[in-house]
């Protein structure tokens, strides 16, 4: 039995799909049964609370694998929970910026969760994927649309955005193929890129000039706020873009051809996939 611990976000319910396609027994942990009614009669869907870990024995029996979506506080007492199930192995997705030498406090924590796990008795593989393509949605979509304009804080930064389909493709073949225990693997996709050069490939994809605007660090501040995100959700973003301007997620791995046997897919890609999300509104529309 596989558990997946976030099966509603752009990962888990790829990596859902991907896993009962190669005939893996799937159980997702949820705060609603609700959110996976989709999956109704091909998974076994149990509720329960990531921060409430002494509630989550039962979810945990007979599981092999975890994939542990989480934030960073809740991995030690998961990793206890893990430990008294006798669970094999924890795949865990953490993030780019655990890697290297981060601004963002996120990274540090995420870098501590990352290595209580290496020291528990669980064996396991870290994969640690950068910035999102579906990011993008959220963060310039609603501009693009209302204003044909892009503010951004990314400076003259490069990085290289990942389709979250293609971290679901690296995690269900590091979960149902041997050899990757004890490993850990940063999960990019096959392009560096300027914010500047992205908003260009939305421009090109939907056939609109798009303004851009390397923003000041206070209009950013403004920008997303006004995003109405979590404050420390809020925090990371802003101290993840400072990173992103002096080049520290300037990294190409080559994990998704190495493992899945598939080019990457493009920022061009994924925007051609999802032109709906940019196409201005028209005045008769408003």
């Amino acid at each position: 039995m596989i558990l997946i611990t976030s099966s509603t976000g752009p990962v888990g319910s790829d990596l859902v799909i991907r896993l009962l396609a190669a005939g893996q027994r799937v159980r997702v942990l949820v705060r609603n049964l609700e959110w996976a009614a989709h999956f109704a009669g091909e998974v076994e869907r149990c509720v329960g609370d990531l921060d409430k870990p002494e509630t989550l024995g039962a979810i945990f029996e007979g599981v092999r694998v975890v994939y542990l979506i989480s934030h960073s506080s809740q991995v030690q007492p998961l990793i206890e929970v893990a430990e008294t199930a006798h669970v094999e192995r924890i795949v865990r997705q953490s993030t780019l910026a655990a890697g290297f030498d981060s601004n963002a406090r996120s990274g540090h924590s995420e870098r501590d969760a990352d290595q209580a796990i290496e020291r528990s008795s669980v064996a396991y593989t870290i994969l640690r994927p950068t910035i999102m393509m579906q990011n993008t949605r959220f963060w310039w979509a609603p501009q693009v649309r209302s204003q044909r304009l892009v503010n951004c804080l990314g400076g003259e930064g490069r990085f290289s955005p990942v389709v979250a389909g293609d971290v679901a493709a690296v995690a269900c073949a590091v979960i149902t193929q041997p050899g990757h225990e004890g490993r850990v693997y940063e999960i990019t996709g096959p392009q560096l890129l300027t914010c500047k050069q992205m908003v260009a490939t939305i421009a090109r994809t939907i056939a609109e000039d798009i303004g851009y605007v390397d923003a000041p660090e206070a209009a950013a501040i403004d920008l997303m706020a006004r995003l109405t995100m979590r404050p420390e959700l809020f925090t990371a973003l802003l101290e993840t873009m400072t990173d992103l301007r002096v080049n520290r997620f300037a990294r190409l791995a080559e994990t998704v051809p190495s493992i899945t046997g598939s080019a990457g897919r493009t920022y061009s890609d994924w925007c051609v996939a999802n032109v709906g999300s940019f196409v201005p509104i028209r005045p008769s529309q408003r």
